[in-house]
């Protein structure tokens, strides 16, 4: 670890190896850490052409020396860089919403009686039992995914409790009333009938509903010739959640690379960036994050690439599309 004053007269004794740097005020406060794959170059960035300026406002207003930590590799800078903002939460570091992976419905095909669980993207096969199983998604959000399952239950009833709450009933529960469940739990459903229910789900899952959909609106109309109304109207409901969960997006990709989109635009300090996420072909997720930074633009994505994507367990898409080259953009290429 080294420390020079900043600005100082040159950068010479500044190593050219990888590392992190850490832009301090006069009271010792960490302004803003950053990472390199060369140290003296990185820092003479800061600097306008060459002439001594320093580009940056707050390093000119605020910083009055740089420490630096010589790292062995790159991927340790990265590791060290997330580390030391964790510690010391530089007011001038890019801060994002912690943001979740994509939620994902699983199915575990080889239980005894199936039920459809919430799964994260990036571990999607967390507390998975032994067996096959089919997964569905992405989603953009809990709400999204919650609908989703929920339209589902009212199309097929399956179970939605836990094994052991399952094993300890006695009697159904207030679903099975609701015709969300076909009641498992006490036996008014065998294994074999239950699992036409779970293929039923699956197809609906995946897209195929046309022979369902038949099947639903032809009893709706027959209920409504014997004048059955109630009936009738429960399952046009039914038919309605049925063409709720598998309903197409309006957004679509030719390709099925997993691709995130990012634009970034800024007003003065005021900076946003705009994320659209790609998953399978279709629009997954929009989201802008806004924040307030005096970096140029290409240290702003650069810390939005790090901050979002560099984690250890960061879903990281096969493509990122960015609206300019961030900073240290060699590096980062390497890392994520």
């Amino acid at each position: 670890m080294s420390v020079f004053p900043w600005p100082g007269e040159g950068l010479d004794a500044v190593p050219e190896r990888p590392g992190v740097y850490l832009f301090r005020s006069a009271s010792g406060a960490v302004l803003y850490v950053g990472k390199a794959r060369n140290l003296r170059s990185r820092l003479a960035t800061y600097r306008a052409g060459g002439d001594g300026r320093i580009n940056v406002r707050f390093l000119e207003r605020d910083a009055t020396e740089v420490e630096t930590i010589v790292t062995r590799t790159e991927q340790e800078a990265l590791l060290l860089e997330d580390e030391r903002i964790k510690r010391h939460q530089p007011p001038h570091n890019v801060r994002l919403k912690d943001d979740k992976s994509f939620l994902m419905i699983r199915v575990d095909l080889d239980e005894p009686f199936p039920r459809l669980k919430f799964v994260r993207a990036h571990r999607p096969k967390a507390g998975k039992s032994p067996g096959r199983a089919r997964f569905f998604g992405p989603f953009a959000s809990a709400r999204a995914a919650r609908r989703a399952l929920a339209d589902l239950h009212r199309v097929v009833p399956l179970r939605d409790c836990t094994d052991q709450v399952m094993r300890q009933r006695s009697r159904p529960c207030l679903k099975h009333s609701l015709g969300l469940c076909a009641a498992p739990c006490v036996g008014l459903i065998d294994e074999r009938a239950y699992a036409e229910n779970v293929e039923r789900a699956v197809r609906v899952l995946a897209g195929d509903i046309d022979e369902l959909e038949r099947d639903l609106e032809a009893r709706m109309l027959q209920l409504s010739e014997r004048q059955e109304y109630e009936r009738a109207a429960a399952l046009r409901d039914r038919l309605a959640a049925l063409r709720r969960t598998v309903e197409r997006q309006g957004v679509l990709s030719s390709s099925a690379t997993e691709r995130d989109v990012l634009a970034l635009a800024r007003s003065g300090e005021r900076v946003l960036v705009h994320r659209l996420c790609i998953r399978r072909g279709k629009l997954a997720e929009s989201r802008g994050y806004l924040f307030r930074s005096e970096l140029p633009d290409a240290e702003c994505l650069h810390g939005v690439l790090t901050t979002r994507y560099s984690g250890a367990e960061a879903e990281r898409p096969r493509e990122i599309v960015l609206p300019l080259l961030p900073a240290e953009n060699e590096l980062l290429s390497g890392l994520l």
